[in-house]
């Protein structure tokens, strides 16, 4: 036990932020946290829940690459943490499962990422749609300026179809 050390957590608190560089490997002891993506323009995705045993952190400390989530507290949360050269002498056995976990994370990446595609794509959508409508209405109003300064008077009947007088 003399490898773990305990932190406390607040409510929001963050344990880990997404980017950093991964020194420590994370067990949940009390409390609850959630793991979440962080998108460019600053929303977070929730992507995983972690209570009492739960681990986290283990991408950035096996592979020592950057953190690839937030994980925040929900309540009050207290870890237990191992950093990497402990971890590798201790834990080595357990890589397996770890590696299992890890390519769920992946994956939930991927979908997120995937997800904001979506949103993007749909947002572009409708905003090229009304751009449309607003272009057609313009066009429309031109026509009609373009009309009255030819001296022709054009009156739409109640269906709206226009005929010239």
């Amino acid at each position: 036990a003399d490898v773990l050390v305990s932190a406390g957590f607040e409510d929001g608190e963050y344990i880990i932020r997404q980017g950093e560089t991964g020194k420590h490997l994370h067990f949940v002891h009390e409390g609850n946290a959630v793991a979440t993506l962080s998108s460019n323009d600053g929303a977070e995705l929730e992507v995983a829940q972690y209570e009492k045993g739960a681990y986290f952190g283990e991408i950035a400390l096996l592979h020592d690459v950057p953190r690839k989530a937030n994980v925040i507290a929900r309540g009050r949360c207290t870890t237990l943490s191992i950093d990497r050269a402990s971890f590798v002498r201790l834990l080595g056995p357990c890589l397996a499962e770890m590696t299992f976990h890890m390519n769920s994370y992946i994956e939930l990446e991927r979908s997120a990422v995937l997800q904001d595609l979506h949103s993007l794509s749909d947002n572009f959508s409708k905003t090229l749609a009304n751009a449309r409508d607003k272009v057609g209405a313009e066009k429309t109003e031109l026509q009609r300026i373009i009309n009255l300064l030819q001296g022709r008077v054009v009156v739409e009947d109640t269906a709206g179809a226009p005929s010239e007088q």
